[in-house]
C-alpha cells in the first residue's frame, strides 16, 4: 500500500497554484473579519435595567448592578 505524503498529493492534484493561492487568502480574510465582528458583540451591549427589593415582598425599585 502506498501512502502520499502532503508534498506528493499536491504534486498529484496539480500543485499550489495561483487559484488555491486566491481562495486561500479569501477565506482566510473572511474568518478573520467575521471573527472581529463576533468578538467585538460584547462591547456593543448595553446594561439592562436593574430591579432590586429592600425588603421581602417589598416593592421593586431600580438600582446598580452590584
Amino acid at each position: 500500500m502506498e501512502a502520499f505524503t502532503y508534498d506528493g498529493f499536491l504534486k498529484e492534484i496539480g500543485g499550489f497554484g495561483r487559484y488555491q493561492l486566491f481562495v486561500t487568502i479569501t477565506l482566510v480574510m473572511a474568518f478573520m473579519s467575521g471573527g472581529e465582528i463576533v468578538y467585538g458583540m460584547q462591547f456593543l451591549e448595553k446594561f439592562p435595567t436593574y430591579l432590586c427589593r429592600e425588603i421581602k415582598d417589598g416593592p421593586w425599585i431600580d438600582c446598580n448592578r452590584h
